[in-house]
Parts: C-alpha cells; structure tokens; sequence
C-alpha cells in the first residue's frame, strides 16, 4: 500500500511539474519571433534575442543578430504559416523548439525565392528569468533524392 501511495505521489508531483515546464510559453516565443518579423518589429526582436544570436539560413549561410533585425526592418518574411511544434528539454536552462513552416520570403536576388517549406529549430536559453533566443536553423524541406 505504502509503495502505491508513494507511486501516486511521484505521478503527481511529475504532472506539476510538467504543467510548469517552459514548453508551452517557447512555443508561443517562437510564434512571436516570425510575427515580429513579419510584422516588421525590430523592437520586438532586439528584446527577443541574446546579444550572441545567430542564425544558420536555410541557404547554409551564418546571420548574427544584426542582420535578423535588419531582415525584419526591410519585412523580407512577408508570410508563414507555422505547425508541428516539437518541445525538446536540454535542461534547465535551454529548450530546443522545432517546427515546421511554410515562409514566403525572398532570397538572395530576385525573383529567388527562399525554400516555401522549412524545418525550424529555435534554441531558448534562461537568461535571468527571461528566455531569450540564442540559436537558430532553417533547413528547406525537399524531397529525398
């Protein structure tokens, strides 16, 4: 009887403590970031990245902090629709977010067009209380060779 009670305590104190993960707020941090861009919002992404960003475009390019509130001053996202929400825990103070997204955005010269479908992976890290984006990838979805 101890052992079942003991059982239903650890089952409890797991669903609080899942119910208090960050999963569900990065979620919406990330949603945040390709509205901000979208919405032209250099504000909301100064706010929303660590001073070290950078991002990996799905060109295979590297992009600091600078260039990706630059690319929201000039609204290069100009639609998405993002879906498929993966939260992966690193620990405490890091969560990897993945989805998938459908951009409509150029790339490079026109009438070049970044990849439609991607794989986004958003790396959240703690900063004094606050999750702030440090990494990020935009791998184009295609279909195997």
């Amino acid at each position: 009887m101890k052992t079942i009670v003991l059982f239903l305590i650890c089952v409890v104190a797991s669903l609080s403590l899942a119910q208090d993960s960050p999963a569900s707020p990065l979620v919406d941090k990330s949603k945040a970031v390709l509205q901000a861009r979208k919405g032209k919002d250099a504000s909301q992404l100064n706010q929303r990245l660590t001073g070290d960003f950078i991002s990996v475009g799905s060109e295979g390019k590297l992009h600091d902090r600078s260039e990706m509130i630059d690319s929201a001053r000039e609204g290069e996202l100009q639609d998405f629709q993002a879906y498929n929400f993966r939260v992966i825990r690193i620990d405490d103070a890091a969560v990897m977010v993945t989805y998938d997204c459908i951009i409509k955005m150029p790339e490079g010269d026109a009438p070049n067009m970044a990849p439609r479908y991607q794989r986004i992976s958003d790396l959240w890290v703690n900063d004094g209380g606050d999750w702030k984006l440090k990494f990020q990838q935009a791998t184009a979805a295609r279909p195997i060779d």
